[in-house]
């Protein structure tokens, strides 16, 4: 690996340092504007804080003396970042959560700058590991562009100086591509690939079916010994689920791998707006409607939601339902789900600045703001520039690169672009991101070489 691919990297890794700092520095306590009666965390809210405060009662738990099976809360939402939170906790003495005039408040310890730094030093080093494996399909001038993409792209780089799960599910993503494409032949590879997959689902469930496509793309490019790697592969990855089955079961008596959040997805995003159009009333209003009929049928089957195996009987029943409404609805459905995964497409390089500096519920949020409306325009015209230079760089990867290379890319883009793209959020569209970056460089180097021929890469010293 050439010098000038690890300086980029190295200069990605401390420009995310610099940037985690400056946050740690200024927004390392509860939020000043409150519209709407409740004080939240300026970097720790919403889903990041679900996850801070499952990481404290794990913690609470295991040092009352209880053991790790039996511990923690209710798992309604991905399993492995409170994990983390909590193995944070114990390394550097955080302790998460401290009271402040008589209320649980989460510390303003300066020591989650580590916790970032950790995240930013894991994606430096999933891209060494993924250029160190490209450097078999792609040339050193495209491995170049890939590394100042990957260490600067500010879509991708921004989770690294924040709490949400993102910084860690793309590592994970990075470093299971390259293991995919390397493709050892020995059997250590396939262990190692079903236990990444096994982290990649337990960091975001979405992943929960991304074996299938490994699944395919060890049937088709895997040469010899083919069905013991693969049960090689899916033994490890059971491991993961069955470690998440235990604890779930062990802890609240009933045995269950996604989480509860799974179950509402559809009901939350998706559902209302089909019962809206179709029978042209507002969105909240369709919701009520939905929910007062689900609050019937809780009460005809005299569930107790207090009770865990109640609330995943009425999960279930949730579920089930927006998924009757949606197949009952295959012409609506299908206009919502387009709109959506286009809107999600939209790149957003600024929302971890803005979540973070604005309240998060309430008049001052960062979206449906003037703000959030006026730099769309900006991030249309960034959008469209990845998606030229990608949109080259596959049809030129198509030709030229192998088929293994091009299937594990593109299906794995598809794949969680099928499924987060339906909720229209451009924060879950980030995991289809590696993937497109890929591509990128490859149409960047190809206009170069083909309009800038005064620019050559070659002559840049080593």
């Amino acid at each position: 690996m050439s010098k000038k691919i690890l300086l980029f990297i190295l200069f990605g890794f401390l420009l995310n340092i610099l940037i985690s700092s400056n946050y740690i520095y200024k927004l390392n306590s509860y939020e000043t504007v409150d519209t709407d009666d409740n004080f939240r965390h300026n970097l720790i809210k919403g889903i990041n804080e679900n996850h801070w405060n499952k990481a404290y009662k794990l913690k609470e738990d295991i040092n009352s003396g209880k053991i790790f099976f039996i511990s923690g809360d209710i798992y309604n939402r991905n399993y492995l970042p409170s994990i983390v939170f909590y193995i944070y906790s114990i390394f550097t003495g955080d302790d998460l959560y401290e009271v402040n005039n008589g209320n649980l408040k989460i510390t303003d310890s300066d020591k989650k700058l580590f916790l970032l730094i950790f995240q930013s030093a894991l994606f430096s080093l999933s891209i060494i590991f993924l250029i160190n494996v490209l450097k078999n399909y792609l040339n050193k001038n495209i491995l170049l562009i890939l590394a100042i993409f990957f260490s600067i792209e500010p879509t991708i780089n921004q989770w690294h100086s924040s709490f949400f799960s993102g910084s860690i599910f793309l590592s994970l993503q990075i470093i299971l591509l390259s293991l995919l494409l390397r493709l050892d032949k020995k059997y250590l590879s396939f262990f190692l690939i079903g236990i990444l997959s096994g982290l990649l689902f337990a960091q975001r469930s979405a992943a929960i079916f991304y074996f299938v496509i490994i699944f395919i793309y060890f049937l088709i490019f895997l040469e010899k010994k083919k069905f013991k790697k693969i049960i090689i592969y899916f033994f490890s990855y059971l491991i993961c689920l069955s470690f998440i089955l235990t604890h779930n079961y062990l802890r609240s008596g009933v045995a269950y791998l996604t989480p509860l959040d799974q179950r509402t997805a559809l009901f939350h995003y998706f559902e209302p707006e089909i019962i809206s159009k179709k029978e042209n009333i507002s969105f909240s209003d369709a919701k009520k409607k939905l929910s007062d009929d689900l609050i019937i049928w809780k009460t005809e089957k005299k569930l107790n939601l207090e009770n865990e195996k109640d609330l995943i009987i009425y999960l279930d029943e949730k579920k089930k339902r927006s998924i009757k409404t949606i197949l009952s609805n295959p012409t609506i459905s299908a206009k919502i789900v387009l709109k959506k995964t286009f809107h999600s497409g939209l790149l957003d390089p600024v929302y971890v600045y803005f979540f973070s500096n604005t309240e998060y519920e309430g008049k001052n949020t960062y979206y449906k703001s003037d703000l959030h409306a006026k730099i769309v325009k900006f991030r249309l015209f960034y959008s469209i520039f990845i998606y030229i230079f990608s949109i080259i760089g596959f049809y030129i990867a198509l030709k030229n690169l192998k088929m293994k290379f091009i299937f594990i890319s593109c299906f794995s883009y598809f794949y969680f672009l099928m499924i987060l793209g339906w909720m229209g959020s451009t924060r879950y569209y980030t995991a289809c991101l590696p993937y497109i970056l890929i591509f990128f460089s490859i149409g960047i180097n190809t206009i170069f070489n083909r309009f800038f021929l005064k620019i050559n890469l070659n002559d840049l010293p080593n």
